[in-house]
């Protein structure tokens, strides 16, 4: 056995491939994110801009006044709050950018993170931290075989297989080339370092931040749309729904 990653794809094929506990993982991870953008969709609806007028008087030189009681709109933003209009509109808008300026910040951290010091620390802001178990791949390249071959144990229960023997586990990682000397620990710097892999990591980086890029900017500026904006949201999650269905088909 000479290739690290082929071994550990076929034990996790014996052990019942992407079964029940993998779902689990899913349904868990992807719970959190839920709630984790409704702090960063927030501004969404707190920095919306009510379709107001100042003085009318300015504008048809005479005074009217007349209240439209048939059509209701509530809506609670923090411009309207903390007084954020005028000569402080600027407020609410800067406060997004420096909210996803770090959002940007963290996806190049969080990913390095997560290889030197393990996916669950990285992620252990997220309450689902305490039922996600670490990437058995990342103890293993740490030499860190028998809490793999627990979590291994844990993933053939769930899927209710029968788990390799520890001794055999621990036998064929061992003798992987790539685990000699503790094995090669990699970093950022490893992809700067091959243009082929710097080329195509640049590609999918100007890909994923103009995808980025077009998503929060329809959504943060959903306000600014023709309709409602409670139901201009509801749609434009609706074909995020859609997208996410159509990555699941795609792998098939």
């Amino acid at each position: 056995m000479t290739d690290l990653n082929e071994y550990l794809e076929e034990t996790i094929d014996k052990i019942g491939g992407f079964g029940p506990f993998q779902w689990i993982l899913v349904l868990l991870i992807f719970g959190s994110k839920i709630t984790d953008n409704w702090s960063t969709l927030m501004m969404t609806f707190g920095g919306a801009v009510p379709n107001w007028r100042c003085n009318l008087t300015t504008l048809y030189g005479l005074e009217y006044k007349a209240y439209n009681i048939s059509e209701v709109c509530v809506l609670t933003a923090s411009n309207i709050s903390w007084d954020l209009v005028c000569e402080r509109s600027w407020i609410p808008s800067t406060i997004t950018s420096l909210q996803m300026g770090g959002v940007i910040a963290g996806g190049f951290v969080s990913g390095q993170m997560a290889d030197t010091i393990g996916r669950k620390l990285t992620y252990v802001s997220a309450l689902s931290a305490l039922f996600v178990p670490e990437s058995f791949r990342w103890l293993v390249t740490h030499w860190k075989i028998q809490k793999a071959y627990h979590v291994i144990k844990r993933l053939a229960k769930i899927n209710n297989k029968k788990p390799p023997e520890y001794e055999k586990f621990h036998a064929e990682v061992i003798q992987v080339e790539d685990l000699v000397s503790e094995g090669k620990k990699y970093s950022i710097l490893d992809i700067i370092d091959n243009p082929r892999l710097l080329k195509f990591t640049l590609l999918l980086m100007v890909a994923w931040f103009s995808c980025g890029y077009g998503a929060y900017g329809i959504f943060f500026g959903v306000g600014q749309l023709a309709g409602n904006i409670y139901i201009n949201l509801i749609l434009l999650n609706v074909v995020g729904f859609v997208q996410v269905t159509g990555w699941y088909f795609a792998n098939w």
